[in-house]
Formats: structure tokens, C-alpha cells, sequence
């Protein structure tokens, strides 16, 4: 009787390290980039949820009795600041009835809305964002009544 070709090629029962190295060798790569990928991505969702939280804040603050612009503006670069996300490039636009006004000229029941947005280059922990360019992280655009 003889044996079951697979069987044959054996050697021995012997491990092929070989071969798994090599394999490992080629997936390596794929597996860091997926990694990075995935770390990046979450930096992105993380930077997106801080600049909704700075708008939020600073549409509050737009919606209190004598604040200015420069009120709002210090208060969202202090929460951005206080998150990581240090970036000489943030810019915050305030709206009064949908035109780009100084806060402080809006009147009760005016809209006063705010909207953040940094570089993603300013923000990226690695140089992996190169596939969105010039392209900034947004928040939404948060919409309060003045008081």
C-alpha cells in the first residue's frame, strides 16, 4: 500500500518557517497601512466631535446679552486648546441672520450661528491625510436665538 500523495511532500513533519516568514513578510505592509489608516481616521471623528462641541459652545456664548465676536473667538480657540487641537489656522465665522456680522450687533431674536473648521494637515498625527489635500475638518453649523 502506499501513501496519499500530500503526503509524500512532507518532510518529516518539520514546520516551514520559511514560508511563513515570507508571508508575513508580504502582509506586513498591508496590515501597518491599514493600521495607520485606521488611527488616522479616528483622529479625524475625534477632531469633528471637539470642533462640533467648540461650535456649540461659542453659539452659546453668541446667544448671551453684550458678547462680541472676539468673545466667541476666545471661547472656542480655549476649548480647541484645551482638547489638543492647537492650530494657528482655525477659523470660526459668525453669522448674524445668515450674514457674516460682529456679534455683538445682533439684537434679541436675532439668528446667531457658528461654524469652526481647522486644516487637516494641522491636525493629522501622521502625513497619511495626503489624500484630502488642502481640505479642512468642519464642524456643523450651530443655530441659537440671541437673548
Amino acid at each position: 500500500m502506499t501513501a496519499p500523495p500530500h503526503s509524500r511532500s512532507r518532510r518529516s513533519g518539520r514546520p516551514r518557517r520559511g514560508i511563513v516568514a515570507a508571508e508575513f513578510a508580504l502582509f506586513l505592509p498591508l496590515l501597518g497601512t491599514l493600521m495607520i489608516g485606521m488611527f488616522e481616521v479616528g483622529r479625524g471623528i475625534l477632531v469633528k466631535e471637539v470642533l462640533c462641541d467648540a461650535a456649540r459652545q461659542g453659539a452659546r456664548t453668541a446667544a448671551l446679552p453684550n458678547t462680541s465676536t472676539a468673545d466667541v473667538q476666545a471661547e472656542v480657540t480655549g476649548i480647541l486648546k484645551d482638547q489638543g487641537v492647537t492650530s494657528s489656522k482655525v477659523k470660526v465665522t459668525v453669522l448674524v441672520n445668515d450674514k457674516e456680522a460682529d456679534a455683538a450687533k445682533a439684537v434679541r431674536n436675532d439668528k446667531v450661528s457658528v461654524s469652526v473648521s481647522v486644516p487637516t494637515a494641522d491636525v493629522a498625527w501622521t502625513s497619511s491625510f495626503f489624500f484630502l489635500g488642502n481640505q479642512a475638518l468642519q464642524s456643523g453649523v450651530v443655530t441659537m436665538m440671541r437673548q
